[in-house]
């Protein structure tokens, strides 16, 4: 699979909370869990961006977490980046 679609496929994929196929594209297809959209939001930035996060989001970023997923990246978003480190302390 070409490497911009497996990030388009693993960056949305992590924005709907589907755990099973974040778990998939990272354990079978080695999806970067640190991988980065054009304003560096991560994963995990993504997740927290959310505007309804379920328990579903909380277990998907635990999973990337779990991963190697870096905490501490930083993205463009000042909202996005206050609400992920309030949402990180759940997982």
């Amino acid at each position: 699979m070409p490497k911009d679609k497996l990030s388009t496929y693993y960056l949305l994929a992590a924005e709907g909370a589907h755990l099973e196929v974040v778990q998939f594209l990272v354990d079978e297809v080695q999806a970067d869990v640190n991988n980065a959209d054009s304003s560096k939001q991560t994963s995990l930035h993504v997740l927290a961006g959310v505007e309804r996060e379920t328990q579903r989001h909380i277990q998907t970023m635990a999973f990337l977490l779990e991963k190697g997923a870096d905490p501490n990246a930083e993205a463009d978003d000042q909202y996005t980046r206050t609400k992920y480190y309030n949402i990180i302390q759940l997982c």
